[in-house]
């Protein structure tokens, strides 16, 4: 029986959840039924919590792993999530970031909604597990 549509779906970057339906029957074959996800594709509960708490979503991630050129930086997570404030995670930065890494990363905490820390960083900052 041939399939006259096709359903797709791009999960949140942060949870995993599906986030977003995608329809189209010209994409039928270059598109697979669970499409994954892109760093800008939120569900709507991950997205209004770190929004409405003026909040960043920070995610362990295995350590000495490095983003290859011209490829989307998506480590292997390690299973622990947190949501803080970016206001807590840059007084954390900046007891302990020398001054220009710290103002390399603070425009990243300002315009995004999560924040990848390698396990080993994770622990030093006591983040809960």
């Amino acid at each position: 029986m041939e399939e006259l549509s096709h359903v797709g779906m791009l999960n949140c970057w942060i949870c995993g959840e599906g986030a977003e339906i995608l329809l189209d029957t010209r994409l039928r074959n270059t598109m697979k039924r669970n499409m994954g996800s892109r760093p800008d594709i939120f569900c709507t509960n991950c997205e209004s919590q770190a929004k409405d708490n003026n909040g960043i979503w920070l995610i362990s991630v295995k350590n000495g792993e490095q983003p290859q050129p011209n490829e989307l930086f998506n480590p292997h997570r390690t299973g622990n999530i947190v949501l803080i404030k970016k206001d807590s995670l840059k007084r954390m930065f900046k007891a302990s970031l020398n001054k220009d890494l710290l103002n390399n990363i603070i425009p990243i905490i300002d315009k995004n909604i999560y924040f990848y820390l390698e396990d080993k960083t994770w622990d030093i900052y006591g983040l809960p597990r």
